[in-house]
């Protein structure tokens, strides 16, 4: 298969297949790349000397993605492939034009090469999510309006969500913006005191009468007297096992899976066998 061929977008939700556009050669000085629509950690230097070659040698290849503002074409697809005309000597190349601007470019960006070109990195994945949650607009998104756009798992928009917010300090003050599924208009759902209730009440517990251990762990002290069933019988020291804490290593574990699920999915067009764990996913995604 050629290197042409392996880059070729296909499939609903990639972005060729959002509108259709205007298709028109544009030279390559009249295109302009920004670092904030070029969404991988870092550029592939061999793989842009490979489409250099095969592009001598006549290949074609799918045309860049560019958003025409009425002044600038700003590129936001294809920045291997405007490189690689570059070195091979090529002074312009056939352009998908779209209406819009420098934000338009990101946006679209943030998505490209999901399903086609070299396969995006973790590293890649984490720069395009990076991109919206660090805007303050498109930060207000829910986890799963920024996952559809990155073409990524809504578990895996949540814990970087989560890291960033932790690194800004900005936790309680967040707003997640999200169309409403009866009226169809965007809504503002302030979420500082998500779960604040619940903590209140596990601080008054833990003063009053004993403690109260988070997720699967018990409840201790006259508390507990409370919350026991009537007809709970006393658990013996021999029977009295300790539950398994999740801690942060599960979450990890199945936001990778969510993640994995996600990708076999978007690739193969069907979903996963639900034995089959993140390991076996990719193996199976990688031979697909």
């Amino acid at each position: 298969m050629s290197l042409a061929r392996q880059i070729k977008p296909k499939g609903e939700g990639t972005p060729e297949a959002i509108s259709t556009g205007e298709y028109r050669s544009i030279d390559l000085q009249a295109i302009r790349l920004d670092q904030s629509a070029q969404p991988r950690e870092s550029l592939n230097t061999e793989r842009t000397a490979e489409y250099a070659e095969a592009m001598k040698a006549g290949d074609k290849f799918p045309s860049l993605v560019v958003f025409f503002d009425g002044e600038v074409n700003w590129l936001a697809d294809g920045f291997h492939r405007h490189y690689a005309a570059q070195q091979a000597g090529i002074k312009a190349l056939s352009c998908r034009v779209l209406p819009g601007g420098l934000r338009d470019a990101i946006l679209w960006s943030v998505g490209a090469n999901a399903k086609h070109g070299l396969a995006r990195s973790d590293e890649d994945k984490k720069r395009a999510v990076m991109r919206l949650l660090d805007d303050a607009e498109w930060s207000t998104w829910t986890d799963r309006d920024i996952a559809k756009r990155c073409h990524v798992s809504h578990p895996f928009v949540a814990k970087i969500r989560k890291a960033h917010a932790g690194d800004t300090g900005n936790v309680s003050s967040m707003e997640r913006t999200y169309v409403h599924p009866k009226t169809g208009k965007p809504t503002t759902m302030k979420t500082a005191g998500i779960n604040a209730s619940r903590t209140q009440f596990q601080a008054k517990a833990s003063e009053d009468n004993g403690s109260i251990t988070g997720g699967a762990g018990a409840v201790t002290g006259e508390a507990s007297i409370a919350f026991a069933p009537k007809d709970a019988k006393p658990i013996g020291p021999a029977t009295d096992k300790p539950k398994k804490d999740g801690g942060a290593g599960d979450d990890a574990a199945k936001a990778d899976l969510a993640e994995a699920r996600a990708e076999y999915e978007a690739k193969l067009g069907r979903k996963p066998f639900n034995g089959w764990d993140a390991k076996t996913l990719r193996e199976k995604i990688a031979a697909a």
